[in-house]
């Protein structure tokens, strides 16, 4: 059975199935060997899903964002080497030191756009658009690391790519991607959204699945080269189709395997590089709120697989990748996995967190595998003969340590990019933690964080006006929040003073212990 089978069966395609769906297409050459579109593009007005249709892509903006990059060097417009702050300025002098090789890269050292959206109350379905995102990164002048020793996944990289775009050519980025792109190319259903309010010409709604029923979870964004595409399958199929043949350096890079796959960073031009056992291949896939997409190409055999979904397939991704790796593989190179039944629950349950926590992730167990929680949902299948969980791309192992008492495990490791061993710490609930109770503000952001207390437990965790509790403790001074974490800075007599909050893709938003007068309120800056 081939990847669109298998989606087929998974979204129950029938005429009188109204449920999200997708557009879908196998490519070799850039030429089409097999296509699907299945679902309905809005359940309240049931309208088909259709090669037309428009999708909301998420990250696959960053390839066209990175194709303009390359544009304007061959205009001799500007070089890898330039500075954001020899173009664009008003911004800090950290962020203004970066160079569009590092943007383009994720080398920047700069912080996420969403993380930083998020922590001022910014969640799903609410407008997010450029110029708002961009008043955030003027306001945080601070890195994550020095730039260029590190590679973390950033979209304000690619956000601040077009405005240097635009600087360059003189043009808002909209019309600059639809002349140099779009509009050559015959891509007429796919644009970059003026406004949070233009993205709804003619295009699917997202949706999620709560208690067995669909809910709409739609993304609003306009934010220029980081997300925010609008485009078809039609379209898509013509963008690959390009790269087959357009004579054009840009699309010759992303088709050189051997020069591609020589990336240390395994990132290039706007696409991941994957150069496993299992995966040789290029490309990117988005996730937006109920939005799913994915463009990979396996150069070698010239074969590429788009997919655009609205809301029933989280793993639309994974799909895509494991039908690449049957088609550039021999099936007998492909790891066999086994499903294991731990003793208990306990045993893999819990929270895992590489050495300098700028990752932590909380796994469940269910129905045979071990499965992540917190971003997307990657159910871990049990190898019986390595003794390690896997899935297509990594592998962990996981040893049971001592546990003694009634205090909750929670699961360390000591270094997640390894793939090294996750041992158990033992949990502390019911200690005394009201010392760490108190307000908390980041003068960068403008905001107040509030850590409260019930007894000797503390409860719960509030940015400016919204709750993120209620709070998962590892260590006495590391909790986790939502999809964030926090550590607690202690002065030299042992009283918390700074407060250090984290997420994947911002190493550390810090905030200073405040003490606030009677009749005092929480700044909360939008």
């Amino acid at each position: 059975m081939n990847f669109l089978s298998k989606i087929k069966l998974q979204l129950d395609d029938d005429s009188r199935s109204i449920v999200p769906g997708g557009a879908f297409a196998i490519l070799h050459e850039g030429t089409i060997v097999d296509e699907l579109c299945c679902g309905s593009e809005t359940l309240s007005s049931k309208r088909r899903i259709n090669k037309k249709t428009k999708f909301h892509a998420a990250s696959l903006a960053k390839q066209f964002t990175a194709y303009l990059i390359h544009a304007a060097q061959q205009e001799k417009l500007l070089h890898l080497e330039t500075r954001l702050g020899d173009v664009v300025a008003e911004f800090g002098e950290a962020i203004s030191s970066v160079t569009i090789e590092q943007l383009l890269n994720h080398t920047s050292g700069i912080i996420d756009q969403w993380t930083l959206t998020s922590f001022l109350g910014k969640g799903p379905g609410d407008a997010v658009d450029t110029k708002y995102v961009v008043d955030l990164l003027k306001r945080f002048d601070r890195l994550n690391f020095e730039p260029g020793t590190n590679f973390v996944y950033c979209n304000s990289g690619y956000t601040l790519l077009s405005l240097i775009l635009e600087e360059v050519y003189g043009e808002p980025f909209q019309k600059l991607a639809t002349a140099k792109i779009f509009k050559p190319l015959g891509m007429r259903d796919t644009f970059f959204p003026d406004t949070a309010h233009d993205i709804s010409r003619n295009r699917a709604i997202a949706y999620t699945k709560i208690d067995g029923r669909y809910v709409e979870c739609d993304a609003k964004y306009a934010v220029n080269g980081s997300t925010s595409l609008q485009t078809s399958l039609e379209d898509m199929i013509r963008w690959v189709g390009a790269t087959y043949t357009v004579d054009c350096s840009f699309f010759r890079e992303v088709l050189d395997y051997r020069s591609t796959l020589s990336s240390k960073l395994g990132y290039k031009n706007g696409f991941f590089i994957l150069d496993s056992d299992e995966y040789k291949v290029i490309g990117h896939g988005g996730n937006d709120y109920g939005f799913y997409s994915a463009l990979y190409y396996d150069p070698e055999n010239a074969t590429s697989v788009i997919g655009l979904s609205n809301g029933s397939l989280a793993s639309l991704e994974g799909e895509v990748l494991d039908e690449l790796s049957i088609k550039s593989l021999v099936k007998s190179q492909i790891r066999k996995v086994k499903k294991f039944r731990p003793l208990s629950n306990e045993i893999v349950e819990g929270f895992y967190a590489n050495e300098d926590y700028s990752d932590v992730r909380r796994f469940s167990y269910e129905d045979g595998h071990l499965k992540m929680l917190w971003g997307a949902e990657i159910a871990l299948q049990f190898d019986q003969a390595s003794k390690e969980y896997r899935n297509k791309t990594s592998s962990i192992a996981i040893k049971a340590g001592n546990l003694t008492g009634n205090r909750t495990p929670r699961i360390i490791s000591s270094n997640w990019a390894g793939n090294t061993e996750l041992t158990y710490i033992a949990g502390i609930e019911g200690e005394n933690r009201t010392d760490i109770k108190g307000l908390f503000l980041s003068k960068e952001l403008g905001i107040t964080a509030e850590l409260r207390t019930a007894g000797h437990k503390t409860s719960e965790f509030w940015l400016g006006s919204k709750c993120y509790g209620p709070i998962k403790w590892v260590t006495q001074d590391l909790f986790v929040f939502s999809s964030y974490w926090a550590y607690v800075r202690r002065g030299m007599n042992g009283v918390a003073e700074k407060l250090e909050l984290s997420h994947p893709r911002a190493r550390r938003i810090e905030f200073v212990k405040v003490q606030m007068g009677e009749g005092d309120t929480a700044v909360h800056v939008s």
